[in-house]
């Protein structure tokens, strides 16, 4: 429910901290909480107040110029001394039982949104309906609190903000097919909003484009999150959701296909602030591909469902996760199933009669790429160079690839016990690829094989009845290395 308020006396109400501070105490004590007011820097003379009750957003307007606040709740501490109190007495004179332990000792912090900057020299455009909206360059657009239908999705020009700050988008266009589309674009920002689609749909796909943010988002039931191809300096801050029937983040190349193939890396992606609290329906809460220079920190990635891998991070460099809960299995190193895998080994690569292609088109006229010697040799030069956890909580188990190098776990624990479902029985190494392709018969004369992980935990809290090991991986605290789980 949204209300308005009028003021008309504009002696009284000309006092911009007046009228703001009656609006924010009137919204937090009706709603029965206690709040922080997370407040916009610039000031505006106040008019008329609007109220979003459902949203927890207070809307200030004189005439063109419009000013936005979100209450965010906090937990009000109880008094040690309140009855019912598990973690202290209720008299003096008893004794202090016992602290309750903490679940989850490293938590990753509930973001704040921040306030909603719109960069100088931006003309702002008021959109009453994003459906109807042109957007075009060199401008920020403030979506109005409530629901925006979209049946198409929105090409984004460069040089453009959009708040969306306590607006929903509902997205009902075709499958496959993104929100916002940003295709060989810079300096975009996306702030705010609650985002809907459906199962096979994602809030923002990124392709070749350069400075994109998007940050203080609410991930409804959407098919996933956000796709980046090919893409440099792309910000992804401050996004809660709790299931996504894809993934919450999918990275990958950029493909330019002609007489040969170009496939163009991500070169600075962060990650920040991201919390899955359940997981993907299909898939894992974020899969990076094809990947320079990655940053995921202070986020927490729940995969309790289907697949139950929390993050797989495939090849690339210079990658760092810190700060971060990851419950779920925990894959590092290129892929060595699917494509460049088990499957594009036999299926792709034998006829129907079980004879090799090599290189021969599979019908008369109709060469196919994903067979050729020279693919196969891209896929199988696939590597990843440079992954280290910072502090870290793992509550499942390590996956490594072939393939993986100057791999590290620093601080932080991993605790295989505490993983989804099964995964509670596994090891802390529960899946080790030593090389690649694994087996004689799938090898084929020329293959360079990808060489076994290599790596270190070190200050790694962890069971050691649950250590494991392979050939490789040195872990602090342990005589040398141990034996390979091959």
């Amino acid at each position: 429910m949204i209300e308005t308020m009028f003021f008309s006396n504009r002696r009284f109400f000309s006092n911009r901290r007046t009228v703001r501070t009656i609006g924010l105490l009137l919204m937090a004590c009706l709603a029965g909480s206690t709040f922080v007011c997370v407040s916009p820097t610039r000031a505006s003379d106040v008019r008329h107040l609007e109220i979003d009750w459902t949203r927890l957003v207070l809307t200030f307007r004189d005439g063109d110029s419009t000013v936005r606040y979100r209450l965010v709740p906090i937990e009000d501490p109880a008094s040690p001394n309140e009855p019912n109190e598990p973690n202290g007495p209720t008299n003096p004179m008893d004794p202090s039982p016992e602290p309750v332990p903490n679940p989850n000792p490293n938590p990753a912090p509930t973001p704040v949104p921040l306030p909603v900057e719109i960069p100088p020299g931006m003309s702002v455009v008021e959109v009453a309906d994003l459906s109807k909206a042109v957007i075009t360059p060199n401008r920020a657009y403030r979506l109005a609190v409530g629901r925006h239908v979209l049946s198409g999705s929105i090409s984004l020009p460069s040089n453009v903000f959009i708040d969306a700050t306590g607006a929903t988008l509902s997205f009902t266009g075709r499958d496959w097919a993104p929100i916002f589309s940003v295709n060989g674009r810079s300096n975009i920002t996306i702030v705010g909003g609650t985002y809907q689609s459906g199962p096979n749909q994602v809030v923002a796909e990124i392709n070749n484009a350069s400075n994109v943010t998007i940050r203080n988002v609410t991930l409804g039931e959407v098919g996933g999150g956000f796709t980046i191809r090919g893409s440099r300096n792309v910000t992804i801050d401050g996004v809660q959701a709790s299931v996504v029937n894809h993934y919450g983040v999918f990275a990958e190349h950029h493909l330019i296909r002609g007489a040969t193939e170009t496939r163009v890396m991500n070169d600075g992606l962060t990650i920040r602030n991201f919390r899955i609290v359940e997981g993907s329906k299909r898939e894992s809460g974020i899969r990076v591909h094809a990947t320079k220079n990655l940053v995921i920190e202070d986020s927490e990635i729940v995969a309790t469902l289907n697949k139950r891998t929390a993050i797989r991070l495939h090849d690339g460099e210079n990658f760092v996760v810190r700060n971060t809960r990851l419950v779920g299995g925990v894959g590092s190193g290129p892929l060595s199933e699917g494509d460049g895998g088990r499957e594009w080994l036999i299926r792709d690569w034998l006829d129907a009669r079980g004879q090799w292609l090599l290189d021969r088109p599979t019908r008369p006229g109709n060469a196919d790429v994903t067979r050729t010697t020279a693919h196969r040799a891209q896929q199988l030069g696939l590597r990843m160079v440079g992954v280290r956890f910072e502090n870290c909580t793992i509550e499942g188990s390590l996956i490594l690839k072939a393939g993986l190098s100057g791999y590290e776990v620093v601080g932080g624990s991993i605790d295989p016990s505490k993983g989804p479902g099964p995964m509670s029985s596994w090891r802390v190494f529960e899946q080790y690829t030593p090389t690649y392709p694994e087996t004689p018969e799938w090898r084929l004369p020329g293959d360079v094989l990808r060489p076994r992980p290599a790596g270190r935990l070190i200050g790694v809290t962890f069971d050691e009845t649950r250590m494991n090991a392979p050939a490789g991986i040195v872990v602090e605290g342990l005589p040398g290395e141990a034996e390979s789980n091959e």
